[in-house]
């Protein structure tokens, strides 16, 4: 199974997302991403064995973070991939401490993980011929709980599933460097 920790809008967000890809669809085209499947990747884990699902809850169980406060400010477009995108300007600190509080840990527990860039970001249309020309006005996102979620291949593209979600209700620290 496909699993990635993420940040989950509620439903209201997700629609006011998806309400600005299905705008932008017409012209720059792609593939609308479903609003259902609508997050920010915390971790991607890649392909992992079932059975080690319950070990990845208990991983995550008492992982003390706090809230992320997200200011979506910016629209783009990455040409390589095709994927236009929502992100923040500066990625708070807070989103930066949470990140690495799960790289640490899930390395700890033995997870393989990709040794890249954090690039957090909102993918809304996937395989889009251009970026989108207008300017974004900020959508303001508070953050109270992350999930683990799973990915199950579809003909249609991907569909999520929710396997955990634990609150953010600790203090701020910050990230350790890499």
């Amino acid at each position: 199974m496909r699993l990635f920790f993420a940040l989950w809008p509620g439903k209201t967000l997700a629609r006011k997302w998806h309400g600005l890809g299905r705008r932008w669809h017409p012209v720059v085209g792609g593939r609308l991403m479903p609003v259902a499947n609508l997050h920010l990747t915390l971790v991607f884990l890649g392909e992992v064995p079932e059975q080690r699902i319950s070990e990845l809850q208990a991983c995550v169980a008492d992982l003390s973070a706090a809230p992320v406060r997200l200011e979506l400010t910016h629209a783009g477009y990455w040409k390589h991939n095709g994927i236009v995108w929502l992100a923040p300007t500066t990625v708070p600190s807070e989103l930066a401490a949470l990140e690495q509080a799960l790289r640490s840990r899930l390395v700890a527990a033995g997870f393989v993980l990709e040794q890249r860039e954090y690039v957090p970001h909102i993918t809304l249309l996937r395989k889009a011929l251009r970026g989108p020309a207008e300017s974004l006005r900020p959508i303001v996102w508070g953050c109270d709980s992350f999930v683990l979620a799973g990915s199950t291949p579809g003909e249609n593209g991907s569909s999520y599933a929710i396997l955990g979600r634990w609150p953010l209700t600790g203090k701020c620290s910050e990230p350790a460097a890499r």
